[in-house]
C-alpha cells in the first residue's frame, strides 16, 4: 500500500473477523489509527450501505487511519 503524508485510510465492513483483522494489520503498521466520521449528506455512492445500516439500526465496523 502506497499512503502520502497526511493520507488518509477509512475501512468500513460489515463483517467482524474481517475487521478485526484488519485493526490487527492496521496497527502492526505506522499508521495512526483516528475517528471514523460519520459519511457526508451529499450522496456518495460508496456510502450508501453505511446509510442504510445506520437507518437500520444494523452493525457496521469502520476504521480510520492517518499517515504521519
Amino acid at each position: 500500500m502506497a499512503l502520502i503524508g497526511g493520507g488518509r485510510l477509512q475501512i468500513v465492513t460489515d463483517h467482524e473477523e474481517y475487521f478485526q483483522q484488519i485493526q490487527q494489520v492496521v496497527g502492526q503498521s505506522s499508521l495512526k489509527i483516528g475517528d471514523y466520521p460519520a459519511p457526508p449528506r451529499r450522496r456518495v455512492r460508496w456510502h450508501e450501505f453505511e446509510r442504510k445500516y445506520r437507518r437500520e439500526g444494523r452493525p457496521f465496523f469502520a476504521l480510520a487511519a492517518v499517515r504521519g
